[in-house]
């Protein structure tokens, strides 16, 4: 699916934050897994893939447009004629 605004965009980044989030969870139980049956061979594996999911996640979170959590919620020095316009709308 290709996203065609920044609202679509937006959900794609964070359906794939929410894969990766799971996808790390699962990871940390199969390692608690592997490490009750006394079998430490994958950890570094188990590791380097929950770095990568959080290394995506990062970047994902760093591309969120105006939806994302560091876009202030109303533009400065906005006048009152537009806000209104944009209510009105």
């Amino acid at each position: 699916m290709m996203a065609i605004n920044v609202t679509q965009k937006d959900a794609m980044l964070k359906a794939v934050i929410a894969y990766c989030d799971q996808a790390t969870k699962d990871n940390y139980k199969m390692l608690q897994f592997c490490t009750l049956k006394y079998d430490t061979t994958g950890e570094a594996w188990h590791d380097g893939c929950a770095t990568a999911y959080q290394k995506v996640v990062e970047y994902c979170e760093s591309m969120l447009g105006y939806s994302g959590t560091s876009m202030p919620l109303e533009v400065e020095n906005q006048s009152e004629d537009a806000r209104q316009e944009a209510g009105n709308a």
